[in-house]
Parts: C-alpha cells; structure tokens; sequence
C-alpha cells in the first residue's frame, strides 16, 4: 500500500515540477517619461513547426485594481494547448474613483479609452515580435 502511495506521490511532483517548469517572460510594450507597462508572455513549451496564435488576457478590475499575474492560470492553460499567451498591465485610471452607479461617465470613458489604447499597444508589440516568437499574426485574440 505504500509503494502505491509513494508512486503517485512521485508522479505528482513530477508533473508539478513540469507545470511549473513553463517560464514566463517578461517585456516591457510601451515606456515614455512617466509609465512603463510591460507583458507576461508565456510560449508554448513544445515548439511547433508551424506559427502559433496569441490570446491577449487583459484582467479585470474595473479598471482600479488587478494586475497582469492574474491571467497567469490562463496562459499556462493555453500554453499547454499549444496557444502563446500574453497577459498584459494597463492604467489603472479608476485607482480611488468609483466605476459603479454613482460614478462619473466621463472617467468611466476616459477608463476604457486609456485601457483599449494600451491593449493597441501590447498588440502592436507582439505583432512586431511575431517572428522572433514565431506567432501567427492572423490569429491573435
């Protein structure tokens, strides 16, 4: 009965050790005077002959809190599914505003249009890194 145990305990380990074994990489999209917001890439860990896509993940939050480590899950999911994923950081404008009912459009707007900018960014990015990464540009979502 033990021998059984240790077996799967050993199994276990080794595949965690695998999950885990998949890096992240880290770059920066966009910098000027004031900000600097960078991307979690992660590849998938068998290379394929062919290009591959990119799936974008831009967390929630209401635009005032999260960061990019929450599509962390996510991008290994797709990593091991043979799909690049890039999980990005954005302004977080609405920081100590309230985006609910009782929030003010105009902020609320300025929220999206700052964050959609940025997600142009990190796209426009991993399309001009889309043959070191070897992706596929016609396939990034």
């Amino acid at each position: 009965m033990h021998c059984k145990y240790i077996i799967l305990v050993a199994i276990g380990f080794c595949l965690t050790a695998l999950v885990s074994a998949q890096e992240f990489q880290t770059f920066t999209y966009y910098s000027n005077d004031s900000i600097s917001l960078d991307l979690d890439l992660l590849l998938p860990e068998h290379p394929s002959t062919e290009k591959v896509p990119l799936a974008i993940y831009v967390h929630g939050g209401g635009f005032s809190q999260g960061d990019k480590g929450g599509g962390h899950e996510l991008a290994r999911y797709l990593a091991g599914r043979g799909i690049a994923c890039a999980s990005i950081t954005y302004t977080l404008y609405m920081e100590d505003k309230s985006f609910g009912c009782d929030g003010i459009l105009s902020e609320k707007i300025r929220a999206i249009q700052i964050a959609a900018g940025q997600l142009w960014q990190a796209t426009a990015f991993m399309i001009e890194q889309a043959n070191l990464f070897h992706l596929d540009t016609s396939k990034i979502f």
